[in-house]
């Protein structure tokens, strides 16, 4: 799914925004991610934990963020956007760069 980055894995921020973004609009995705991550995340070019050629730390970032909006229930959007912001500079190298060409 992505090329080099600067991140501990091989997502750059464009590719999680896009999966997100799937994820709020695209009801089939969202309900195939919650059901079936390794699944989803393999039509993704991204691995299940136990295959030998995965990217286990987006793999973990993608476990975290369905982790975070499998049970939003009464929590405000704020909290929710933090926690995935959160997820996101834990699992690569703090910064957010901007889009580059």
């Amino acid at each position: 799914m992505a090329e080099a980055t600067h991140h501990k894995h091989p997502l750059k921020l464009e590719d999680v925004q896009t999966i997100l973004g799937r994820l709020m609009i695209d009801e089939s995705f969202r309900s195939k991610f919650h059901s079936d991550l390794d699944g989803t995340l393999a039509s993704l070019g991204l691995h299940a934990p136990d295959d030998p050629k995965k990217d286990s730390d987006a793999y973990d970032l993608m476990k975290k963020i369905q982790g975070i909006l499998k049970d939003t229930g009464e929590r405000k959007t704020e909290d929710i956007m933090k926690d995935l912001r959160s997820a996101y500079l834990a699992s690569s190298d703090g910064v957010i760069r901007p889009r580059c060409m």
